[in-house]
């Protein structure tokens, strides 16, 4: 080959592979700034997962205290009557009892969109688990022991729940083992 066409050919391919390179070079950085958004993300839904999950236990503790404090006080109560129809610290505890119920509701209904689904599903078993506690308590009583019967099953039922809720959160807020 006589060096006037190798001379083209040779800053040819030098432009070609400078070009390559910087193609590759470009390739790389949008890759690189992909997994870092990416990785960001998922750090941002995990701490909002984490904050959301915390708020449903914190709010189920809250909530167990009130119906805690309206149970002992239905023991105490005389006659059927609801207590939601007593005196003033009576309807002031049923009025705490449902205050923390709402405040639970309002923390469940915030673990719905961050998810995954099987937390959301047993959040909103949890919450149903309080309040059918909460309800049983504050409605006309049977009898005491009936009450008793039936409060001791849903009591089961709502430890459960809470077993459930917190181990699907930890599955999902657990270090990624291949990470």
């Amino acid at each position: 080959m006589d060096q006037g066409i190798a001379a083209p050919w040779a800053s040819s391919l030098a432009v070609l592979g400078t070009l390559g390179g910087a193609w590759v070079q470009r390739k790389a950085a949008v890759l690189q700034v992909r997994e870092e958004a990416g990785a960001q993300g998922r750090a941002r839904l995990w701490e909002e997962r984490r904050a959301a999950y915390a708020r449903v236990l914190d709010r189920c503790d809250d909530a167990h205290a009130a119906f805690a404090q309206v149970w002992e006080l239905r023991q105490e109560a005389a006659g059927g009557a609801p207590l939601a129809d007593g005196p003033g610290p009576v309807r002031d505890a049923v009025q705490e009892a449902q205050r923390t119920l709402a405040e639970l509701r309002r923390a469940v209904a915030y673990v719905l969109p961050l998810g995954p689904q099987a937390v959301s599903r047993r959040a909103e078993a949890l919450s149903k688990r309080q309040q059918q506690r909460v309800e049983l308590v504050l409605g006309p009583a049977g009898g005491l022991e009936e009450m008793r019967a039936e409060l001791a099953s849903l009591e089961e039922q709502y430890h459960l729940a809470y077993g459930a809720f917190t181990t699907a959160a930890q599955s999902v807020l657990a270090p990624d083992e291949d990470a």
